[in-house]
């Protein structure tokens, strides 16, 4: 059972609710022996040709935890030589017939930007500093003298 690999790469969803029809675009990889990690990944670049070294690929493998004609997927990231390991183990364990995983390719970009070597466009749009001059002078104040009857009753 270890040998053969199911490879899913195209439609997650049906790989998370048990695919009911195959999909001929979907490879299986088939081994002399047991694969280790690094195999399956080097396999898998070369079947669904994801040969850039920069790109990363992401494992995701499926058995069923359930019983008899009750079946309950779970999924499991493998992203080492101990999860891979691990994830066999479990489906051995299981009434699983084969390894099932789905593949998903993340394509690192290699636009780097440095958001902090120009000033914000809005540095422009703020005002300018405050000079320190014009703190220190005298506030303006105005002496009022009082109102005179006259011009109480101008006011009013």
């Amino acid at each position: 059972m270890a040998r053969i690999i199911h490879v899913y790469h195209v439609d997650k969803d049906a790989f998370l609710r048990g695919n009911i029809e195959p999909d001929p675009d979907e490879p299986d990889l088939v081994f002399e022996r047991t694969p280790t990690y690094v195999e399956v990944l080097e396999q898998l670049r070369i079947e669904l040709k994801w040969m850039d070294t920069n790109d990363v690929v992401e494992l995701e493998g499926r058995h069923s935890v359930g019983l008899g004609m009750h079946v309950r997927w779970k999924t499991m990231r493998i992203y080492s030589e101990s999860r891979w390991v691990a994830y066999k183990e479990v489906v051995a364990e299981s009434l699983d017939k084969a390894l099932e995983i789905f593949a998903t390719k993340k394509v690192v970009t290699s636009l780097h930007l440095d958001l902090n070597r120009m000033t914000s466009p809005l540095d422009s749009r703020s005002p300018p500093p405050i000079n320190q001059e014009i703190l220190n002078e005298p506030p303006l104040t105005q002496t009022l003298s009082p109102i005179s009857k006259d011009q109480g009753e101008l006011l009013e």
